[in-house]
């Protein structure tokens, strides 16, 4: 403040860098993180160190700088502040709020500098909190104690102390870091690998990209200090697997494996097929499971015969989510299983139908049609000692089956009488139980084993004196081969050692009875017999087949008006009143003339 010339005082300013005495002020500080792996802008993973630096003049180049990490101003927390020029960097673990300011003797303090710096991560210290908890982009700090149970192409396998197994995969920029199989790890950083299920999101394991490389430590080949029972790994023992399955350590035994060496009868390409089986559980009889044997590479030699006989595995592998969601195998071990060779059946008596086929997992499975019943006879297939069969009927294919110490041991053949599903397999002394063979038993109904009823016609030849007869099955769509019409002229019932039609043939001028069967090859039993009654009646009328209106014979209504003395009768020769007819054609006889054919509407 001074005086001015008119004797008032005014208000001069000064540069902010210069006190009231003339003596610059010094700068608030700088904050900065020390360059790391996994700083990035003002954020970091685990741990950064903070640096302090002064902007003090060259002269001031001494002065103190004081900082707090717990959000209070240094200026007046003279408790908790610290004189960084003293400590020098600093580390900080947690979200961070930091101030700072300069003080230099003989001078004003500077201004405060402040900032913030996060931490990014996650710190895990169970795998299960993960797998429960742990979301996408998200870094974790994984600082459970693990060991490597399982490795192969870009994955390895860790198990930690409570039991749960979690898989990690390395990108390209981080494959240097991958331990190796027994080594124990302790801390590494490292994303979530989301899949989304239709049940919700699932983790199907740990991501470890190039960024987190630099962070992956903790690696050692010695049991880590402290652990006093070392980590094992012991698969599961079940029966099939689901996406409750997902990264467990799984053995199911007793499976058949379809893959590349069977993709004649899968239609598979080699691309399509070479990574990947499918694998049928409980010996093909269960479900379908996909196995993916590309990854951790089990040691598995596959003969090509294995394809062509009954043989089955135990395998030893990882249930995993694939990247379709749908649950997969990644097997460490497949060991082959010595069988006892499957079990054939034969079916004997009233069949319907039957179709035989040798499935994909080496079993004779059958689909049979019967009625009323029929007889099941099971035989051992293969060289070797006889086997002990058993068999189990139950009402389908869907229901649950016991423990095959459960089944019927068989001894002789058994009658089916009701639609049912049978299971069958065979035991050897130093063999496993054979695959099942399968037998789809369905009752069907009496007139499936019945043929079609044959159609007997007749017609006049041209010279109006013999009748043609022709015999044709009922069921016009009958292929012809397929079938044989049997039939007699003399009352007699035909049976399939009759006279065997084989196309028109004259009736005797004298008439008679026409008696005929047909008998399809694929039914167990004839038709029912048809018949037509044959009464010649000869007449030498032009236009047979037409009224002859005007004349004295016609028909009127349902009756017909003729001479009186005349006689009536049907096509087929029977002599009928001449009133109340049904609509057909009827031969009226004349006294003293010749036969007439009349049209009753």
């Amino acid at each position: 403040k001074a005086e001015g010339e008119d004797g008032r005082y005014m208000l001069a300013l000064i540069p902010d860098n210069v006190g009231v005495s003339g003596v610059p002020t010094p700068r608030a500080p700088r904050i900065r993180l020390e360059e790391a792996p996994g700083v990035k802008d003002g954020r970091f993973i685990t741990k950064a160190k903070v640096i302090l630096e002064s902007n003090t003049a060259e002269e001031n180049k001494n002065a103190d700088i004081f900082y707090t990490t717990d959000g209070t101003d240094p200026r007046l927390n003279t408790k908790s502040r610290k004189n960084y020029t003293q400590t020098g960097p600093f580390e900080i673990t947690k979200n961070t709020v930091i101030k700072a300011y300069v003080r230099a003797n003989g001078t004003p303090n500077s201004e405060l500098a402040d900032t913030i710096y996060t931490r990014r991560d996650i710190d895990t210290r169970y795998i299960v909190n993960f797998l429960d908890a742990a979301v996408e982009n998200t870094p974790y700090h994984i600082t459970a104690t693990t060991k490597v149970v399982a490795k192969g192409g870009e994955y390895i396998f860790v198990r930690g102390t409570q039991g749960h197994y979690l898989p990690v995969h390395f990108d390209e920029a981080s494959m240097e870091k991958m331990p190796e199989k027994g080594e124990y790890l302790t801390d590494f950083i490292a994303e979530a690998h989301i899949v989304s299920l239709p049940e919700g999101n699932i983790v199907r394991g740990a991501h470890v990209i190039g960024e987190y490389a630099p962070l992956f430590n903790g690696v050692s080949k010695e049991m880590p200090e402290g652990m006093t029972e070392d980590i094992s790994a012991e698969p599961d023992e079940v029966n099939t697997i689901t996406t409750a399955n997902a990264r467990r350590y799984v053995r199911i035994n007793g499976v058949s494996l379809e893959g590349f060496k069977m993709q004649a009868q899968t239609g598979h390409t080699d691309t399509q097929a070479a990574g990947q089986w499918i694998l049928h559980t409980d010996k093909g009889d269960g479900e379908r499971i996909r196995v993916n044997h590309d990854i951790l590479k089990p040691t598995f030699d596959w003969d090509a015969a294995d394809t062509a006989k009954a043989v089955y595995y135990n395998v030893v592998g990882f249930a995993m989510i694939g990247d379709d969601g749908e649950i997969e195998i990644w097997p460490t071990e497949v060991e082959k299983v010595s069988v006892t060779n499957p079990v054939k059946a034969e079916i004997s008596g009233n069949i319907i139908s039957k179709r035989d086929y040798y499935a994909a997992t080496g079993s004779y499975d059958m689909d049979v049609e019967f009625y009323p019943y029929t007889t099941v006879t099971l035989t051992p297939t293969g060289a070797g000692a006889m086997p002990t069969i058993y068999y189990w009927i139950s009402r389908n294919d869907k229901e649950k089956v016991p423990s095959t110490a459960m089944w019927n041991v068989y001894s002789q053949p058994f009658a089916v009488t009701r639609s049912c599903y049978i299971h069958v397999m065979a035991t050897r002394s130093g063999y496993e139980e054979s695959v099942h063979t399968h037998l789809d038993m369905t009752l069907g109904e009496q007139h499936q084993l019945i043929s079609v009823k044959p159609i007997i016609s007749h017609r006049l030849n041209e010279e109006n004196s013999k009748y043609l007869i022709t015999i044709k099955p009922e069921d016009e769509s009958l292929a012809e081969g397929t079938y044989t019409i049997h039939y007699t002229t003399n009352g007699s019932t035909p049976t399939t050692a009759s006279q065997a039609y084989t196309g028109e043939f004259e009736m005797p001028q004298t008439g008679g009875v026409i008696l005929a069967i047909l008998k399809e090859h694929a039914k167990m039993h004839p038709s029912s017999v048809a018949h037509l009654n044959i009464s010649y009646i000869p007449t030498d009328i032009e236009g047979i087949d037409s009224d002859r209106n005007g004349s004295d014979v016609r028909a009127e209504g349902d009756s017909i008006i003729a001479p009186e003395g005349s006689e009536v009768y049907d096509i087929n020769g029977r002599r009928v009143a001449a009133t109340g007819l049904r609509s057909g054609i009827y031969i009226v006889k004349v006294p003293g003339a010749k036969a007439v054919k009349v049209k009753v509407d």
